[in-house]
């Protein structure tokens, strides 16, 4: 494949594809008429995007994502007591594996339609998504995923450790099961660059998953799969309570996941302290 990256006029291709945890995703942008208008547009998706876009793609595309112009987007009207509200549909599913958009969105937005299609192609499945920061460890090629809820510390763990792992992913990690193991993918999201500047559609190996607390000392204890509040972990699938088939695949994931953890440190402990901890006792 042709990596988007590597083209000498990028904002002139109409049909390029994303690929995002092995899926293809085709974005269309045939029906935007202004030549000027496509290639602001299109520059602004590669700008964002540029390492999970290529021109080509060997198999047929899991997904399609076609963008239109803005007058094909209806509004509706909602009454109130007293005013009115008007609402914009943000995409039409004109099939099972097709979305219909308008080029006018946001990158939020576009960040919010590769979660649903990535989402809907996951139900096919056994994945889903994991609230968590993870890094890679070049050596064994593998990844070490840290989750919990908002303020864990998940940042800060990678933030600590990153001059000996390399860090991979912030807030969401795409697992997936693919050849008789447990995978993680990147998911295209907004993140501090400077701490995360690794981007790649390759997938990795998850070799453990730590659950981050915050502590006045460091400390790590080992979990057996009999040790785990699993009502802790299940808060920390995204979409978890919509879809069920998310909630079967993460117990299949913590079923074969070579190691669990509760790591306890406080955050203001120094980055050589907690990777020498860590390396002595976890990693």
């Amino acid at each position: 494949m042709l990596n988007f990256a590597k083209s000498k006029t990028p904002q002139m291709i109409d049909t390029f594809h994303l690929h995002v945890a092995n899926f293809c995703i085709e974005v269309n942008c045939t029906e935007i008429e202004e030549v000027e208008v496509k290639k602001n547009f299109i520059l602004n998706l590669y700008q964002h995007y540029a390492p999970y876009i290529f021109i080509h793609c060997k198999r047929k595309p899991d997904f399609h994502l076609r963008f239109v112009a803005e007058w094909n987007i209806s509004l509706e009207r909602r009454k109130k007591d007293d005013h009115s509200e008007y609402m914009m549909h943000l995409f039409s599913l004109k099939k099972k594996n097709e979305i219909e958009t308008f080029y006018h969105i946001s990158i939020s937005h576009m960040q919010l339609l590769l979660k649903i299609i990535i989402q809907k192609l996951l139900m096919k499945t056994k994945g889903f998504f994991l609230h968590s920061s993870s890094v890679f460890d070049p050596t064994h090629e593998r990844l070490y995923v840290f989750t919990g809820p908002n303020c864990a510390g998940k940042s800060t763990m990678v933030s600590r450790i990153k001059d000996v792992f390399t860090p991979y992913s912030d807030d969401v990690l795409i697992v997936k099961y693919e050849r008789r193991k447990w995978v993680g993918y990147q998911m295209p999201l907004e993140s501090d660059e400077e701490l995360y500047p690794y981007r790649t559609t390759e997938a990795y190996p998850i070799h453990s998953l730590a659950l981050i607390h915050k502590s006045k000392k460091i400390e790590v204890k080992q979990l057996s799969k009999n040790d785990i509040d699993i009502g802790d972990l299940m808060r920390q699938i995204v979409g978890g309570a919509i879809y069920p088939q998310n909630i079967q695949s993460f117990f299949s994931f913590i079923d074969k996941i070579p190691e669990l953890n509760s790591i306890y440190f406080p955050k203001t402990i120094k980055g050589r302290q907690i990777q020498k901890y860590l390396q002595k006792n976890v990693y």
